[in-house]
């Protein structure tokens, strides 16, 4: 997003949000080095942990579709917002392998359970239900890693980075231009 800004004349200001963690920290320092070699501005913003009232206020928004890291940013963004669009890299991590385990490289299938296990959800017997008929969809014989892929392609990224920007409760609603079908096709 940075480089066809850039590209396009446009000279954004990007915010990293840090929270402790060394990920976020490591996140800031490669964003600072890119906005100084960009000649672009670039600040830090502080996680706010979000009151009990801002998430359920996040769950209205989205109708429930999203519960994950995303949703507790939902004070630190609205407490920092600019009135001005946001662009994000999302969908840009479309390859990014997230669900697999080094026990899965070299397998085939994938049970249910452990389906529903991977994506986070709370297992019952209608998610087993579905989670066997998706897999039953796929025709049960792709490699492990792919059926992962296609569970991250379909089931994390395809119905949480649609719902996700009217989440915050923000001037402008956040774009993503990499969150598009072309993207997910060449995935």
């Amino acid at each position: 997003v940075l480089s066809a800004c850039v590209a396009a004349g446009v000279r954004p200001d990007c915010v990293t949000v840090v929270s402790g963690g060394a990920g976020t920290k490591l996140d800031d320092a490669v964003a600072r080095r890119l906005a100084r070699l960009a000649g672009v501005a670039h600040r830090t913003v502080e996680f706010l942990e979000p009151t009990d009232g801002e998430l359920e206020a996040w769950r209205a928004r989205t109708s429930g579709c999203i519960e994950d890291a995303v949703n507790r940013l939902c004070r630190t963004v609205k407490t920092n917002d600019d009135g001005r669009f946001t662009l994000t890299g999302t969908c840009g991590e479309v390859a990014r392998a997230f669900y697999w385990q080094p026990a899965h490289l070299g397998r085939r299938g994938l049970d249910p359970a452990e389906l529903v296990d991977l994506l986070g959800f709370r297992r019952s017997q209608v998610l087993l239900d579905r989670a066997a008929a998706w897999l039953d969809a796929t025709g049960g014989d792709a490699t492990t890693t792919r059926l992962l892929d296609l569970a991250y392609i379909e089931h994390r990224l395809g119905g949480w980075a649609g719902p996700s920007v009217y989440g915050h409760e923000i001037a402008k609603p956040t774009l993503s231009p990499f969150n598009r079908r072309s993207v997910f096709d060449l995935m």
